[in-house]
């Protein structure tokens, strides 16, 4: 199944989310729409430069190059997961926590 996030992607973050927890696609026309509203075509090229750098400086700060690199892993969910009463154990390998029951 191939997932397409629509709603509420307001930066380059959020891009980066969305395609870590799956997504294959990612819709941002709140970015679009702020950016014709204000400069017309150009605003629409300044908000996708924008979200554009945000993605590649979270990426960079997460240690990638390539977003086809990216998986959840990068997603810490620790608060949610104890919002649902899961535990967490930290694993012996590379330090990462992996949820456990």
């Amino acid at each position: 199944m191939e997932i397409f996030l629509d709603g509420g992607v307001r930066s380059g973050q959020d891009v980066l989310k969305a395609i870590a927890l799956g997504a294959r696609a990612v819709f941002i026309g709140r970015a679009f729409l702020y950016g014709v509203q204000a400069l017309g075509g150009e605003g629409v090229t300044l908000a996708l430069e924008i979200i554009r750098k945000e993605l590649d400086t979270t990426m960079a700060l997460c240690g990638y190059r390539d977003i086809r690199q990216v998986n959840r892993d990068i997603i810490d969910t620790r608060d949610e997961a104890r919002e649902l009463g899961v535990m967490y154990q930290q694993s012996e390998c590379l330090g990462r926590r992996h949820v456990g029951s």
